[in-house]
């Protein structure tokens, strides 16, 4: 008992101490899990969709996962649900139009990993393997590439003389 008592307690200190929930509107698709929109106050924003990782644009099913995000937010105003900052200055966070989650939605379609390595969501988990299973978007190629790992084969061959 005592030990939900602290886990409630700490879970509640997080909430207070994350950054609110900002309604933004899309102005740019960089990629399919980066975003940049803009503030009421007219400040530019990029946005890292958390929890995804998106085929590089070199990659195949770059360009169709930049296009599926593309039509989910380009100029729509958006809610994100900010989780943290990345070492880019960028905002991680889901991204939800008009209480659809987006990150779940590019799970669901095949045009995105789910990237466990720092989320452990299974309703996210779920939604990609149901992707694979049905060999949906990207997942119709049985040697689709991480990205994660095309950018570190990418960026050794990059670095060699």
């Amino acid at each position: 008992m005592r030990r939900l008592a602290f886990f409630t307690c700490c879970a509640a200190v997080l909430c207070m101490a994350a950054e609110p929930s900002k309604t933004l509107r899309v102005v740019g698709v960089h990629d399919g899990d980066t975003i940049t929109c803009i503030t009421p106050d007219k400040e530019q924003v990029k946005i890292r969709l958390d929890a995804i990782d998106a085929p590089e644009l070199g990659q195949p099913f770059g360009q169709a996962s930049k296009k599926a995000l593309s039509e989910k937010v380009f100029g729509k105003d958006v809610v994100v649900v900010p989780k943290k900052k990345d070492k880019y200055g960028r905002t991680i966070g889901h991204v939800m139009v008009n209480g659809r989650d987006v990150n779940l939605e590019m799970l669901e379609e095949g045009m995105a990993w789910h990237y466990e390595q720092y989320d452990h969501n299974k309703r996210l988990r779920e939604a990609e393997q149901g992707a694979r299973v049905v060999k949906k978007g990207l997942w119709a190629d049985e040697h689709a590439v991480p990205p994660w790992e095309y950018r570190k084969d990418h960026h050794h061959q990059k670095t060699k003389p």
